[in-house]
């Protein structure tokens, strides 16, 4: 029978590379949650489908501001992830 051996690393260990990254928000994107003001501005609303990929959370969202802003359910499709 073969013996493994397993080395618990410590958070420092694991993160010491992550340090390198940071957030970049590049100007003239929107940042942060869609609201229904963003889809009143962004999104036209005359369009024949809509369809959404995202968590559920977001998803259920969208939707809800989407059948606010007077979208038929029938027109949205959805991929869950």
């Amino acid at each position: 029978m073969e013996e493994y051996i397993v080395k618990i690393l410590n958070i420092e260990e694991i993160t010491h590379d992550v340090k390198r990254f940071k957030i970049v928000k590049p100007e003239g994107y929107a940042h942060g949650f869609m609201t229904e003001d963003f889809l009143k501005a962004n999104v036209p609303l005359h369009y024949k489908n809509y369809y959404l990929c995202g968590p559920p959370l977001m998803m259920e969202s969208i939707i809800s501001q989407l059948l606010n802003l007077g979208i038929r359910k029938d027109l949205i499709t959805m991929e869950k992830m």
